[in-house]
């Protein structure tokens, strides 16, 4: 079974019509959500809400279950960022033609977050070592530059 979340109670109908699935009315940070193991979606392109959508839905996904989002590519240009998500995701990231949406500017990438006790990295060279130099003094990072 599948079900749906959106905010927009016409878009919402639409995919009930559409579908003849389940689609639960409203924010997905704050509806009564049940357990599930797959997520799928197109967010807004905030990293704010990201990270909140994230958090949420880790709490209701058992190990092994799997998050994929479209989201632009510079939320993951942070090796900070990407390593926080790694402390309890997966992460494996995939870039995306632009063209396929014609009125996007930005470069798009297909980011899969698996709930994981052994979190790893695949597809995001050198995250790990830029965070560590990061997390340096700054005279030592002065050095290595």
């Amino acid at each position: 079974p599948a079900i749906g979340v959106e905010l927009d109670p016409s878009l919402a109908e639409q995919a009930r019509v559409r579908t003849g699935r389940l689609v639960i009315e409203g924010d997905i940070l704050s509806v009564d959500l049940p357990r599930f193991n797959v997520v799928f979606g197109n967010p807004p392109f905030r990293s704010g809400f990201v990270e909140q959508l994230l958090e949420r839905i880790h709490e209701k996904m058992d190990d092994g279950s799997r998050c994929g989002l479209l989201v632009p590519a510079y939320f993951m240009q942070t090796p900070s960022r990407v390593m926080r998500w790694n402390r309890v995701w997966s992460l494996y990231a995939e870039v995306l033609p632009r063209t396929l949406f014609p009125r996007l500017s930005l470069p798009l990438i297909f980011a899969l977050f698996t709930k994981d006790p052994v979190p790893t990295l695949s597809g995001m060279r050198l995250f790990i070592e830029a965070h560590a130099i990061e997390q340096l003094r700054p005279e030592f990072r002065e050095m290595l530059t």
